[in-house]
Formats: structure tokens, sequence, C-alpha cells
């Protein structure tokens, strides 16, 4: 026989947290969810040194999935925070711990992807300084200047960011 829970609500609709059990299993969506978001992104950081860049774009539909349900499970949590204090204070140090392993893990990525963007711009800038380059005229008028039109303005590059 299952045994089922129910939670009251408030009267925004907001669930009330009330019992032990209410508290622990909030916590332990919260720590499902958490951990699922440190294994993802661990993921994602892998494909991202080895430019795999599919994967990351299938691995970004999971994680905002799992960003979703770990917001609106977190807004349940801040409400209740004092009932669950009272009612699974183990719960709290459990969550504590989660949270920084996910920080680390968030701060390894977000090194990654800073490293990425920055070789990208590199590059675009240089690509385009070279555009801008190949364009100049390569002969002078009789001034000894260059050819009328000629700007030393990087040219334009388009991107595509799909890629």
């Amino acid at each position: 026989m299952t045994k089922t829970l129910t939670v009251d609500m408030d009267h925004t609709g907001m669930p009330v947290i009330s019992t032990t059990a209410a508290a622990e299993m909030l916590c332990g969506r919260l720590y499902k969810t958490l951990e699922n978001l440190r294994q993802i992104l661990q993921q994602e950081t892998l494909h991202l040194n080895k430019m795999e860049l599919p994967e990351v774009e299938e691995i970004h539909k999971q994680k905002s999935n799992l960003s979703r349900d770990y917001h609106n499970d977190l807004k349940i949590f801040r409400a209740n925070v004092v009932a669950i204090r009272e009612h699974s204070p183990a719960s709290l140090e459990t969550l504590q711990r989660k949270h920084e392993k996910l920080r680390e893990v968030i701060a390894e990525n977000e090194k990654v992807l800073g490293t990425i963007r920055e070789v990208s711009e590199t590059l675009i800038r240089r690509t385009a300084e070279r555009v801008s380059e190949a364009s100049r005229p390569k002969t002078y008028a009789r001034t000894a200047q260059a050819g009328s039109g000629v700007s030393n303005k990087i040219a334009a590059v388009a991107c595509d960011y799909r890629l």
C-alpha cells in the first residue's frame, strides 16, 4: 500500500510545509535537482572543452528544464524555510553542501565559457582586420596617398550564431 503525502496550500497557492515528511520530501527533490544540475554542468563543461557544440545544445535543453524545476522548488523552500528548519534541520546542512558543490561546478563552467568567448572575439576581430586589409587598395594616387574611399575602420563581418 502506497502512502500519499498531502500538503496544504496558503491563500496564494503556495504549498505550506507543516510536517517533517513534507519538509524532507521538498528537500529531497531539491537534492536530486541540484545533483542533476551539477552532473549536467560537468558534462557541458567537458563538451565545451572539446568544442562538441551539438552536444552542448542538447545539454542546454536539459539544463533549462532542471533550472525551471529548481527555481519552482526554491520558491516553496524560501516560503517555508522556518518550518523546514524546525522539522528537518539536517536537510538545511545537506542543501548547503550540495549548493557549494554546484557553485564549484558553475565556476569551472563559467571559466571555460569565458575562455571560449575571449577566443571567439579575438578570432572575429582578427578576421575583420584581415578582411579590411585585403580590401584596401595597393596603389597610391599622384599625391602618394591611398586612393579615395579607403577607410581605416575594421570591415564588417557577419556571423552565423546557429553554429
